[in-house]
């Protein structure tokens, strides 16, 4: 008995290290099967997808993916919500499914901007929307789908019955051919086949009148999120990361298209087009990769009522992803494990003069909001975090070229700094601002800084967006906020651009009193952490351990660092108080000014729709008025055709009796005739007769 117990046990430790071996050997855990419902055929569009599964991304979450191509009459929402698939990708108009009370939730956003125009031929002499009328448009029947044309059409005035509508032939050669006068069509597809056709043509895009949607939503259930939420926060992961891989290896991705998803058989060149459009609109509003805007989600769900396809307005509350809900630890795969153990110390590239992001104290600490999330990065990570507290910016960003640090802790993502650097999502976000005397005006569009001398801190994305996108205006730089912001309160430069929090921070330090918030730009600080591209495997680690700090702990790091309260050695509260209202009242202006312009348009579309109505009512009438006269035509016709049956039939009875007698006596005068008795008193009697009948 003992020695089958001893034999036993040797056999169990045999197995077990086996096993183990086997496990520890493992880059992926065990897949657990997931389907992916396209929402059209295999192209570049959905090449992230395709990319995290060829790169094993799914495969290192323990996924094995299925993805599905569309077939007529196939819906993703529908096939997600019966359970026919697992994730699905679609548009915008999953915005609206939730208004209609449908369980969906919002993954990400693939596309910050949807493809979808309205193309014309350059030489139709159609420039804009109100050109279009009378003019022949394809486009799909779907209101649905076509949404963002039919608002923009809407918006100015232009109603069905103004356009004539052709049912979508999904064929280029109608609108080169001059069968139509414009076609919807994708940016990333349609033009490519006019420019081989060459055809000069001209977009009309909703974007540029107001009508910015999203695309290449990936999606699930509620269900799903509750049930398997550490299969969804994978499915997320290394969905964003394939996409990331595909646009950063456009010519890869296309290769792995043509050979193993190119069931539309796609040229070389059109898909690699594609790709190249594709990543614009994905970059474009300087968005992460992934990112929705609830702000944007309600503006968007206001114009789906103005356009009626929603009956009334649903709180769209719970319809984005949260991928830290539910998450107690890192996830981490094996892979992870072992280099995160193979690199104990990650030396951090920091700005120390950038508060309250990321600064040195009095006493030489690395302090700030930034600093707060490494050291819980830090403990996610089991490593050790060091920050380079000797480098000014630019010498952190040479030092980063030159290998010598890991990471940075905070910075911007921009089109220069992706040559080098692989960047997580945003987890700081303030508007860029600008920042001028008390005497300055306030100052409504980028276009009115030319003629003024404009500062800027060296190095940050602020230098990199002015000096690309406005050459006309006068740039100087400042080693830091505080020193630019010291330059406009000394008039050494009229305009400081930086985000609102640090120049907050700045100005309520150093006391510069008569400086004021003049206006805002376009762009918004959106901070992330980036890692060097020579270290791949470290962008998404910190990801995960990203994703995985909490609400309420993003919550206390703002909480402690936008409030935080300073005693200068003069009593500001007046300017701090006068500063806050201004921002007060210009969020106020701005707010109805946005009212302003959602009633204006809601009235534009209840006008169009009553002309509508009225115009419907009066051809009606005038149908109804005609079939009447018609009728009584008919009625007055079918009247006298009796009367006159009627009458005939009278004239007839009256002739009925003479005619008899004539005929009478016209076969007496045969019969005379033919018995020899015609003779002169015969006819002399014969005449008398029909004297009297013709009396």
């Amino acid at each position: 008995m003992k020695a089958l117990n001893k034999l036993l046990l040797l056999v169990a430790v045999g197995y077990t290290a086996v096993f183990g071996a086997a496990v520890e050997k493992s880059e992926h855990p065990v897949s657990e099967k997931i389907s992916v419902q396209l929402q059209w055929l295999h192209q570049f569009q959905f090449a992230g997808y395709y990319m995290a599964k060829e790169k094993g991304f799914y495969a290192e979450e323990g996924l094995d993916v299925e993805l599905r191509e569309t077939e007529t009459g196939l819906n993703s929402v529908d096939e997600v919500l019966s359970g026919r698939a697992d994730y699905g990708v679609g548009r915008t108009s999953l915005l609206l499914e939730k208004m209609r009370g449908k369980p969906l939730v919002m993954m990400g956003a693939v596309f910050q901007h949807s493809p979808l125009v309205l193309l014309v031929r350059k030489d139709s002499g159609i420039r804009t929307v109100k050109d279009l009328k009378g003019k022949r448009v394809m486009m799909t029947g779907d209101a649905v789908i076509s949404a963002p044309i039919l608002a923009m059409l809407q918006s100015r005035g232009i109603l069905q019955k103004d356009i004539i509508l052709q049912q979508h032939s999904f064929n280029i050669r109608d609108l080169i051919d001059g069968k139509v006068d414009a076609m919807a069509s994708y940016l990333s597809n349609e033009p490519f086949a006019m420019e081989k056709a060459s055809v000069p043509y001209h977009v009309i895009h909703p974007n540029d009148y107001g009508f910015d949607f999203y695309e290449g939503i990936f999606f699930t259930d509620e269900e799903e999120i509750k049930e398997h939420p550490g299969r969804a926060r994978g499915f997320y992961r290394a969905t964003l990361k394939g996409w990331r891989y595909a646009f950063d290896h456009i010519d890869e991705t296309v290769g792995v298209i043509l050979k193993k998803y190119n069931t539309q058989h796609k040229s070389r060149e059109s898909l690699r087009f594609e790709g190249e459009m594709l990543k614009k609109l994905s970059e474009e509003r300087g968005a992460s990769l992934g990112e929705i805007d609830p702000d944007r989600l309600h503006r968007l769900s206001d114009i789906y009522l103005l356009l009626g396809l929603a009956e009334d307005y649903r709180p769209v509350d719970g319809i984005l992803y949260d991928v830290s809900a539910g998450q107690e630890e890192v996830e981490f795969t094996l892979a992870e494990r072992r280099w995160l153990k193979e690199h104990p110390v990650l030396k951090i590239g920091v700005d120390t003069g950038w508060p309250p992001f990321e600064f040195l104290d009095e006493n030489g600490e690395y302090r700030g909001m930034a600093a707060e999330y490494m050291q819980l990065i830090e403990k996610k990570l089991g490593v050790r975090l060091e920050a380079d507290k000797n480098l000014s910016w630019e010498g952190v960003m040479q030092a980063m070229r030159n290998k010598e640090l890991d990471l940075y802790a905070c910075i911007v993502s921009s089109p220069r700094r992706l040559e080098f650097l692989n960047f997580t999502s945003p987890y700081l976000d303030f508007p860029m601002v600008l920042i001028a005397d008390e005497e300055t005006l306030f100052i409504g569009s980028m276009k009115e800084l030319k003629g003024r001398v404009v500062v800027v801190v060296r190095g940050h994305v602020t230098e990199e967006i002015m000096r690309v996108h406005y050459p006309e205006v006068t740039v100087v730089t400042a080693r830091n906020a505080e020193e630019a912001l010291k330059m406009v309160a000394y008039g050494q430069a009229q305009v400081y651009i930086g985000n609102i929090a640090t120049a907050s921070y700045c100005i309520q330090k150093s006391g510069l009193t008569n400086l004021k918030v003049v206006g805002e730009t376009p762009y918004r600080y959106r901070m992330a952490m980036a890692a060097r591209n020579e270290l791949p495997e470290l962008a998404g680690i910190l990801q995960k351990a990203l994703d995985s700090i909490t609400q309420e702990e993003r919550e206390a790091i703002y909480r402690r660092w936008i409030n935080l309260p300073y005693e200068p050695k003069t009593d500001y509260s007046l300017l701090w108080k006068s500063l806050l209202g201004f921002v007060l009242v210009l969020g106020a202006v701005l707010y109805w000014l946005q009212r302003l312009r959602r009633e204006v348009f809601r009235r534009k579309v209840a006008e169009a729709a009553l002309r509508q109505l009225n115009e419907n009512l009066e051809v009606e009438v005038c149908h109804q008025v005609e079939q009447l006269r018609a009728k009584d035509a008919l009625l007055v016709r079918q009247t006298r055709m009796a009367q006159m049956g009627e009458m005939i039939g009278i004239i007839a009875h009256q002739l009925k009796q003479p005619v008899s007698t004539l005929s009478i006596m016209a076969q007496d005068l045969v019969e005379a005739y033919y018995y020899k008795e015609l003779d002169e008193a015969y006819l002399k009697e014969f005449d008398e007769g029909t004297q009297g009948l013709i009396q």
